[in-house]
């Protein structure tokens, strides 16, 4: 089943927080940041969508409120390791 873009259901399905998933091992990192909006889950949506690093997060849910930039290393941690676990596991975008 495809979204309206042409993404894979699952990865809609995380985006949009309608299942609270992920294909990567997120032990350890609090699930704030693993859900729409969180850390973890820009980190591997930038990454999906080819944006390159760019550490932020949303705290009320991706595009819902600020886009907080200022982070700590902690943060930025979680971020890179989204964004790493997607690049490793080679889950992109088809823009075709």
């Amino acid at each position: 089943m495809s979204t309206k873009h042409g993404d894979t259901w699952i990865h809609y399905a995380k985006a949009t927080g309608l299942v609270k998933m992920s294909p990567y091992n997120t032990e350890g990192i609090p699930e704030k940041h693993t859900i729409n909006g969180g850390l973890y889950d820009r980190g591997t949506c930038d990454s999906y969508y080819r944006r390159g690093i760019n550490p932020h997060y949303y705290p009320d849910g991706t595009h819902n409120g600020p886009r907080v930039t200022e982070l700590t290393p902690y943060q930025i941690k979680i971020y890179v390791k989204g964004y790493d676990d997607n690049e490793a596991e080679g889950f992109f975008k088809d823009w075709g």
